[in-house]
């Protein structure tokens, strides 16, 4: 941390006699703590700072000077609401004396961030890091010390939220310029060693970091003395990548003496203390000493309770590495309180920081603990204990989809809001990523050409996106005022509705402490009737599932025959807790996203599950919470837009017609992406999707409904894109997901799931062939459907193949077109998980609009009787079973 700098001329000139005692308390003072006896730093300084107001009063920079590096002693020793009072007093003087533009104020945002950084307050830090860097860069200029602090400091804050590649290029940059500026024999170019050697452990790039670890703790022994509490920290950090190597000869007389320094400068109260305390403890319970490793991780909790607070996250490591402890003695009571107290800090993390995020940093900071997460599943299944499958079912609620969540919810907050700025904001987000989601489609050559930095662009989306929430109070408190348990979801169902939380996890190995390849998938039941906690079934051949399982299901579908194995493997586990359950509502992770459960059939009955029992597809059970009761609805208000048919060539289709809507010939050895070409290059129509739309149309306008047709050329993407106020939005074509990631070193645009799904529009076939490129290509991928407003949009149903298809991200869903419609607004979504028949699918699209148009059922009463009547004239489920309907 910089300290501030105390300027002695303005003492002598007219307190002669108590600028010199001040001068003398000041020199003592920092010579502490500058040796790191903290305690007797802060006795000096607080002598001085009541002895500075009186000789020069609050608003006078020598005040300041005082009370800022007292604010900072009392950082150094954990004191953390009084440094906060301390620097929050001094940075309001000095804007009045200095002005916003001042260094001496970039010195006062930057000391009161590192405190929020040291509370894991990372919402409150980063601006404040932001601004001080900002300022230093204009007033210091970027080659200064000063600034050097302003890139470390924001580099420990992006490291801390798991945002490894940000904070790498700022530690970089910060030892460059300390060494050119310092010398490589200065404690500031030490730390710059010390904190990307931390980095680069992290990334478990040992053979990197040591030697930036020896580097920064032979400096300090020169520099600073073998008595100081950054040597301990050098010896501290050394020992932690030996014992993580399993090197504990050299580990264990490190830990020590940090311990032992720290025992003299910092006390047995301080975090730090705490830290090598944990630290050693970790080392002996790797060689299975537990008798010692227990006494010391308890009292690292302690003292991390005391000084930081039982929502910190190293009170929650604490926490966790206790759990992991009574767990291998088998002490399963003990290390289930641990977990559970664990689990909930992470999840209150999430609800302070989350918000403030941009999806990005969303994804990167929850990466940093979702192991955590995983990891309490094979705890939960080795202890057998109800109180386990709670707080597991709790932590859910908060941590599964929370990302699509968020980015849900910040859409209908600004949607509500009133505030112009931050409609505006809001509309240079979208403007930014309609931006970026070009420049992604382009080939490097292109970017290279038109001097396009892809990063810069996508580090601006993601500034406004920050922005945007920070300006919104609503958005900040989306997750803090909403911490549910099982039992509101439970509050929720309805006599024989039944809620199942479905998730993939590996199986973690307590003894080796490592996630073995071995897959379980665990669902979580509640029902009316739950007593202490949900219940819980495991699958342990998770593995079989998602191979040899899932492989069979599919061929039974396209072969149209029977399916003798699935019931027994995917749902019979399942079906054994519900009973006579009528209604389940399920929110399916991993292989459970890949198949429809209705279309499995029981042995013995011969029976399909659609025709026992409804499924209702969610996100995630805590959506029940949300879901209003069913209301008549008057289709009258409705504004229905049909797009279907589409003009793949730009002109007259001369193309043989296709028998299903992902048509591909295998004699063109072309791309992937151009699998809908026929033998001749061109797209195969759909004539289906034209009677499809025409009947539909037909039907609305019947019963007096708006309804907007796009046939042929007016199905193209421009139109599509730019729609709004629509509250049915149907689209009949050919869909597409890519699972395989090509290689192309030209370009890295199908890295991107959102990129690798889509629908094609007229002039597709245009595209496909290379003839024309850009964003109106004709082809809408999943990532431009994402900045379409569909706010209010009650119903998407997209009448192609594989919509439902994307890249699954256990907890999170499926990366493909049905996040991307539902991140656009679209409440509802109709999509299929395999190529559909063209005259069946036509046939099952006017069914449902009947039912819902002419009959008035709601969306899921329509499209379940649609399946039956399809059910009579096509058995086979390859032909009714494709299509699932998932939302409200």
């Amino acid at each position: 941390m910089r300290k501030s700098i105390l300027l002695f001329i303005y003492f002598f000139s007219a307190h002669l006699i108590s600028a010199q005692s001040l001068k003398e308390l000041y020199q003592q003072g920092m010579k502490y703590y500058s040796e790191g006896n903290y305690l007797k730093a802060i006795e000096i300084f607080e002598r001085a700072v009541p002895e500075a107001e009186k000789q020069f009063g609050k608003n006078h920079k020598n005040y300041t000077a005082f009370s800022g590096n007292l604010a900072m002693m009392y950082q150094a020793q954990g004191l953390y609401s009084k440094a906060e009072t301390l620097f929050l007093e001094v940075k309001e003087i000095d804007t009045k004396i200095f002005g916003k533009e001042h260094s001496e104020y970039a010195t006062d945002c930057n000391n009161l961030a590192m405190l929020y950084l040291s509370q894991g307050l990372y919402s409150k830090a980063e601006p404040l890091f932001l601004e001080a860097k900002e300022i230093d860069a204009k007033t210091l200029g970027v080659k200064h010390p000063n600034y050097a602090t302003d890139c470390n400091n924001l580099a420990m804050l992006y490291l801390s939220q798991g945002s490894y590649s940000k904070a790498e290029a700022l530690y970089l940059e910060a030892k460059e310029i300390r060494a050119i500026a310092l010398g490589k024999r200065h404690p500031d170019y030490a730390q710059s060693c010390n904190n990307l050697a931390g980095l680069y452990y992290e990334l478990k790039m040992y053979s990197k970091a040591e030697p930036l670890y020896l580097e920064a703790k032979e400096i300090r022994a020169i520099a600073l003395g073998k008595q100081h509490p950054d040597y301990a920290q050098s010896c501290n950090n050394l020992a932690a990548l030996y014992d993580y190597q399993g090197l504990y000869s050299k580990a264990e007389p490190l830990y020590l003496e940090a311990k032992e320094i720290r025992v003299t400068t910092l006390g047995k109260e301080h975090p730090l203390y705490a830290h090598v305390c944990n630290n050693l403890a970790g080392l002996y319970k790797n060689q299975q000493l537990y008798s010692k490793a227990e006494p010391l991780y308890l009292e690292a909790k302690e003292i991390h309770g005391k000084t930081l607070g039982k929502q910190h996250p190293d009170y929650a490591l604490s926490c966790s590495n206790l759990a992991f402890l009574y767990w291998r003695l088998q002490n399963y009571e003990k290390a289930d309180m641990q977990f559970q107290e664990n689990s909930q800090i992470f999840v209150n993390q999430i609800q302070t920081n989350f918000a403030h995020l941009s999806e990005k940093e969303k994804e990167q900071f929850f990466n940093g603990f979702k192991n955590n997460f995983e990891v309490v599943y094979s705890f939960a299944i080795e202890n057998k204990q109800t109180s386990s499958s709670a707080w597991l079912y709790n932590n859910i609620l908060v941590a599964k989809a929370v990302l699509f969540a968020s980015s849900q919810n910040i859409r209908n907050i600004v949607k509500k809001s009133n505030n112009p700025e931050i409609k505006k904001l809001f509309v240079e987000w979208l403007a930014q990523r309609e931006r970026l989601t070009k420049i992604m489609m382009m080939s490097l050559g292109e970017k290279q050409k038109q001097q396009i930095n892809q990063k810069a662009e996508e580090e601006k989306a993601n500034i406004l996106e920050k922005r945007l929430s920070v300006q919104s109070e609503a958005i900040g408190s989306i997750f803090k005022q909403h911490n549910y348990q099982w039992k509101d979801i439970q509050k929720k169902l309805k006599s024989h509705e039944v809620a199942i939380e479905i998730n993939r996890v590996r199986y973690y190995n307590t003894k080796k402490e490592i996630f073995t390849d071995s897959i379980l998938y665990v669902a979580l039941i509640v029902t009316p009737q739950t007593q202490n906690a949900p219940e819980m079934v495991v699958l342990h051949n998770g593995k079989e599932l998602e191979t040899t399982a899932i492989t069979y299901y599919t061929n039974c579908i396209k072969a149209k025959k029977k399916d003798k194995e699935s019931y027994g493997l995917f749902w019979k586990p399942l079906k054994d807790k519900i009973g006579n359950a009528q209604k389940i509502y399920i929110a399916p992770d991993g292989i459970y996203h890949q198949i429809n459960l209705e279309t499995l059939t029981e042995s013995q009955t011969e029976k399909y599950i659609k025709d026992e029992v409804s499924i209702h597809l969610v996100s995630s059970t805590r959506d029940l919470i949300y879901f209003t009761a069913k209301k008549q609805v008057n289709y009258k208000n409705y504004q229905l837009h049909l797009f279907g048919y589409p003009d793949y060539a730009g002109s007259t289709q001369k193309s043989t017609p296709a028998k299903d809507r992902d048509s591909m010939n295998t004699t063109i050895k072309i791309s992937k992406k151009q699998r809908f070409l026929d033998g001749f290059g061109t797209v195969s129509v759909l004539p289906g999707t034209k009677t499809e739309i025409v009947n539909i149309s037909t039907k609305a306008k019947s019963k007096g409904i708006k309804v907007k047709t796009y046939l042929g050329s007016l199905a193209n993407e421009e139109t599509l894109k730019n729609i709004q106020d629509v509250h049915i939005l149907h689209i009949a074509t050919h869909g597409f997901f890519e699972s395989d990631v090509e290689t192309d070193k030209e370009s890295t645009k199908f890295e991107n799931p959102l990129l690798r799904s889509g629908l094609l529009l007229t002039n597709a076939e245009l595209a496909l062939q290379g003839k024309i490129s850009g964003t109106e290509d004709g082809i809408l991928t999943a990532q431009e459907v994402m900045n379409m407003d569909l706010y209010g949009t009650d119903l998407v149903v997209l009448s192609a193949c594989e919509t439902g298809l994307g890249e699954i991200r256990n907890g999170e869903g499926v990366y493909g077109l049905q996040r991307a419609f539902q991140e656009a607004g679209a409440r509802n979504i109709v999509m299929s998980l395999w190529k559909v028949d063209d005259e069946a699918t036509q046939k099952m699209m006017s069914l449902f609009y009947e039912n819902m148009l002419t009959k008035g059922m709601n969306k899921r009463e329509a499209f379940v009787l649609a399946q039956t009547e399809l059910q009579k004239k096509y058995p086979q489920p390859y032909y009714w079973g494709a299509f699932v309907l998932i939302g409200e």
